[in-house]
Formats: C-alpha cells, structure tokens, sequence
C-alpha cells in the first residue's frame, strides 16, 4: 500500500502488510458506513477484496501475478475515493 496515501488521508487509521496480502484499517463510526461505502465502489469498479461484516477493515489478497501498473492503478482509484 502506497505510505502516501496513508500519510494524507484522514479516514486511515492503520496500514498493516505481509506479503501481498494488505488490510487497511479506516476511521469509522460504529455503523461502518464509510468503509461499506469504500468497499462498495471498489467492487463496482471491478476490484476484489473483502470487507468483514460489521469491520472498518478492508482486506486484499491479489493473486501472486499481479503488476505494478494493476497495483498503481489500485491505489489511484482508492486514493480519489477516500478524497471524495
């Protein structure tokens, strides 16, 4: 996950990696809205990743075969969403 998007949005409360495998933990109120929200785009925009019931966490797993573009592109889309 790109530090910077971390470093400047408010709605990031942490960034936790292991491999390829990211959870992005957001600030969020006890109905997890906003995340719901984030995760709801994402899908509509065709990318996978998980959103437990009830968390404010999102979490990617990509396949092992994943480019940087793929990644960069990721992290733009998710970058303007948390800026909306």
């Amino acid at each position: 996950m790109n530090a910077r998007i971390g470093a400047k949005s408010k709605h990031i409360r942490e960034i936790r990696i292991r491999g390829l495998i990211c959870a992005v933990e957001l600030n969020d109120n006890s109905d997890t809205a906003f995340t719901s929200a984030i995760y709801h785009s994402l899908v509509e925009k065709g990318y996978v990743l998980i959103q437990r019931h009830g968390t404010n966490v999102l979490r990617l797993d990509p396949c092992l075969t994943i480019g940087l573009e793929e990644i960069k592109r990721f992290l733009k889309v998710f970058d303007a969403l948390l800026n909306e």
